[in-house]
């Protein structure tokens, strides 16, 4: 059965990407490729990195918002005794 080689997790494929894309751009021509052949991986990981970014972001937001404490409620819980109402014998 094959391996698969690529990352799961979003932080670990972020590096290796990088890594992959450095790897390719250096070593086109010994890997059989011209240099358009990259083009397109570099636009794919323009595309990447702006969206990875942008979802850090709002995930520590997300995390950073939970943190806050709530405001206090300006309704009580459970209602205090009124003196209007009647007491049952």
């Amino acid at each position: 059965m094959a391996t698969d080689w690529i990352p799961h997790s979003d932080a670990d494929f972020d590096p290796w990407q990088k890594n992959y894309l450095s790897y390719a751009a250096t070593n086109t021509a010994s890997l059989g490729l011209v240099p358009g052949d990259v083009t397109p991986l570099t636009n794919a990981q323009a595309v990447w990195t702006a969206a990875y970014a942008a979802h850090v972001a709002a995930k520590a937001a997300a995390q950073n918002k939970d943190k806050t404490p709530a405001p206090p409620s300006k309704r009580p819980c459970a209602r205090s005794p009124s003196k209007s109402r009647p007491t049952r014998p």
